[in-house]
């Protein structure tokens, strides 16, 4: 009896360790580092180490502008705290993202104007213009929709880090317009809505009009 409690006591001691290891609050954070058109979003960020080696970074974004010509999120990025990070994978509610960045996850993405970011997700392919980016924006994140990106990071020390970390990293150089997260929006190259509303019916007062003055011009043709 004693060792089938003992057992059980270690049982629970592991499995609480293990909820200590993965313990995970959730940031709030809006409209940090926004690029291209003038649009507006929210995100959390859920950060949680397995051990020292492995971690995840969850990251879910909301476009909340207000107006159709703000367009689509197509790119975001976020910065290497300390370079501790050497290993990403992304897996997204939205399949046309992909991850971007360099080899190493140190400065490959240039945000202009707030420098360079490290690790990040866009619906550009390849290695080229990957915050620009060159494919439809329709494919990014529309108004009113949340996507989720889970960037499933190896590397060093990773156990130390946690939400703020990401947010007090700030890109590259230092500088008054560095940033610490940056979203990036494209719409319409017109600025038009796309998707306009129905036609509005005229008045019928209007209507009226207009028939009354057609009725006139064939008057005064018959008189003539």
């Amino acid at each position: 009896m004693k060792r089938i409690y003992l057992i059980a006591t270690w049982i629970l001691l592991v499995f609480f360790f293990s909820l200590q290891s993965l313990h995970a609050a959730t940031v709030h954070f809006a409209d940090f580092g926004i690029t291209g058109k003038k649009g507006s979003y929210e995100a959390e960020i859920t950060y949680a180490s397995l051990d020292d080696l492995q971690a995840i970074l969850t990251v879910e974004l909301t476009n909340t502008s207000n107006h159709p010509s703000t367009g689509f999120i197509t790119a975001l990025a976020f910065n290497n705290p300390n370079d501790q990070i050497t290993g990403v994978v992304l897996n997204s509610t939205n399949d046309n993202f992909s991850l971007i960045g360099q080899a190493d996850f140190r400065d490959g993405i240039a945000v202009s104007p707030y420098g360079s970011f490290d690790i990040g997700a866009s619906i550009a392919g390849g290695t080229k213009d990957q915050w620009l980016g060159g494919k439809n924006p329709a494919l990014g994140i529309g108004i009113g929709r949340t996507d989720i990106f889970t960037f499933t990071l190896s590397g060093t020390g990773l156990s130390a880090l946690d939400e703020q970390s990401f947010l007090d990293t700030l890109s590259f150089p230092d500088q008054k317009k560095s940033a610490s997260f940056a979203v990036r929006f494209r719409g319409n190259d017109n600025d038009m809505d796309t998707n306009p509303g129905p036609p509005v019916p005229l008045p019928p007062s209007v209507m009226l009009l207009g028939a009354g003055l057609l009725g006139l011009i064939s008057l005064r043709k018959k008189s003539s």
